[in-house]
């Protein structure tokens, strides 16, 4: 029964060329947008595995609202980080970014 399932699909793949064609181009292409969004995403994850207690890690991020529009900066206060580690006996370190040029539209 298997048998002849394959083989009336197999002759309507032939039959029909150009639907088989563009079915499979389907297909494959999502296969790789799949794929390719399964890597990002393994990518994002993997930052920071190199340190020993990789899960301790944070980051803090600014969120300015200027004219309705949101910017988002990986930039906090100078002393935001002595003040959270004072206040919070969790926080074992920090260390900041220093972003170079902060261009503004």
């Amino acid at each position: 029964m298997l048998f002849n399932y394959l083989k009336i699909a197999v002759r309507n793949l032939f039959r029909n060329k150009f639907y088989t064609l563009i079915n499979i181009l389907g297909l494959s292409i999502g296969i790789v947008c799949t794929l390719l969004i399964i890597l990002y995403v393994r990518y994002e994850f993997s930052y920071d595995k190199y340190h020993e207690k990789y899960e301790r890690i944070y980051r803090l991020d600014s969120d300015f609202f200027i004219g309705g529009k949101k910017d988002q900066f990986a930039v906090t206060a100078l002393p935001l980080g002595p003040t959270l580690k004072a206040e919070y006996p969790e926080i074992a370190e920090f260390c900041r970014f220093l972003k170079w040029m902060i261009r503004y539209y």
